[in-house]
């Protein structure tokens, strides 16, 4: 799906990266959003920079059913995941609602977790965070705000004994605001989570 020189040419984020949300930054430890922000998610890393051929290629996995992106995208992200050196015990996606979940037929974020626990040996998780509320697309929310108080409660712990003292990967396609990946750790982290880190493939600027 991607040829090598490809994917090699794809823009990642570079350091000096947010402690917070893994977004690239100038000077200091946290970007402009994060240095008076509290969040739920002990850390964000994205693999790519949301634009150009990735972009194109998460329209199509995400929209048009090319599934066929995940094990290249997949693998992508389980680079990013070893390089990062985070030490965790269960893999889980993002969940879609079920109304999305049936009117696409499949969870992105799921098949990316798919791939990346296959190659990291980590635990896969897809049935213990649920998503209770059908939100809007991010993209047709009007500020960061908006979208935190969008996603307040969108999520809950379906078998806390699950999670209680383990260390959580949470996978998902896009970081735009980190409301999505906030939410869904301050519920495993309510339910008794030792720790909530997000991998994300690309990151919008």
């Amino acid at each position: 799906m991607f040829c090598e020189s490809c994917l090699l040419s794809q823009r990642r984020p570079s350091p000096p990266l947010c402690r917070s949300c893994g977004i690239p930054i100038g000077l200091g430890e946290y970007c402009r959003h994060c240095a008076n922000e509290s969040y739920s998610f002990d850390s964000v890393r994205s693999c790519f920079i949301y634009e150009g051929a990735v972009r194109d290629a998460i329209m199509q996995f995400k929209y048009r059913g090319v599934t066929d992106f995940a094990p290249v995208l997949g693998t992508a992200m389980n680079d990013t995941l070893t390089q990062w050196s985070v030490r965790a015990d269960l893999i889980m996606p993002v969940p879609l609602h079920t109304s999305r979940f049936r009117e696409r037929g499949y969870n992105q974020a799921a098949l990316l977790a798919q791939v990346i626990a296959q190659q990291s040996g980590i635990d896969l998780d897809e049935s213990t965070l649920i998503r209770d509320v059908a939100t809007p697309p991010q993209a047709k929310s009007r500020n960061r705000e908006e979208r935190r108080l969008q996603m307040e409660n969108t999520f809950q712990c379906g078998d806390p004994e699950r999670v209680v003292s383990k260390r959580v990967i949470l996978v998902d396609d896009v970081c735009t605001t980190g409301a999505t990946l906030n939410a869904c750790a301050k519920a495993l982290k309510g339910a008794g989570a030792r720790t909530a880190w997000g991998l994300t493939l690309a990151r919008d600027l």
